[in-house]
């Protein structure tokens, strides 16, 4: 299994120092995905485990936690993160660039709206030359719903080359089953793995990286 870890301002002080240690990790790490965003506002601890990240040669990728609720708002979003990411020289990332589909408000509006403004955000970043994709629980990302036209993506309606970072806690995985032709990068599978006593979200990661 291929361990990605994925880091957030949750995993620093109050003192803005982070309270994981790539050099003491429980378990080998093949990457690091980092939130660097949430809407239009850059977090506070990515720099640090980027330079982390530099010193042990673990491959990176970043996200933004969305609550774009049109497309002009999700290029927006798209251009801070892009932008934060070139002001630390990451001009490439082998994990990838997520927009990140779980804000209430966001998934309060009809499947088509979100899968306009996730199509948005992943144009933008595409034309900056980051491979964009999309982070949601696996019950989000479904090409029907029966009866609901609220609260998922609708990925019968995006590209097929888009890669797609999905959530599922417990039972058996099987989105990559039930959607052939798309891509699974990863599998977050848990929100608790215990890193030496700092509770961290862990994936397992099929894309090459």
């Amino acid at each position: 299994m291929v361990h990605v870890i994925d880091l957030s301002d949750f995993q620093g002080n109050s003192h803005g120092q982070p309270l994981i240690d790539f050099e003491t990790s429980p378990v080998a790490l093949g990457g690091c995905i980092l939130k660097v965003s949430e809407g239009c506002s850059l977090q506070e601890m990515y720099p640090s485990f980027i330079h982390q990240a530099r010193e042990y040669h673990i491959p990176i990728g970043a996200y933004c936690y969305t609550h774009a609720q049109t497309t002009g708002r999700a290029r927006q979003e798209a251009r801070t993160l892009t932008e934060a990411l070139q002001a630390e020289h990451l001009t490439d990332l082998p994990l990838g660039v997520f927009i990140d589909i779980e804000d209430p408000e966001v998934l309060r509006m009809d499947k088509n709206d979100i899968t306009a403004c996730a199509s948005a955000f992943i144009v933008e970043l595409n034309q900056t030359g980051y491979r964009g994709g999309i982070y949601a629980s696996s019950g989000r990302l479904l090409s029907e719903c029966a009866g609901s036209q609220t609260g998922w993506i609708d990925i019968s309606q995006l590209a097929d080359y888009v890669p797609y970072w999905v959530a599922q806690y417990g039972g058996t995985f099987t989105w990559q089953q039930d959607n052939p032709g798309k891509i699974c990068a990863g599998h977050q599978y848990t929100e608790n793995f215990d890193f030496n006593g700092v509770p961290v979200d862990m994936s397992e990661w099929f894309q090459q990286i």
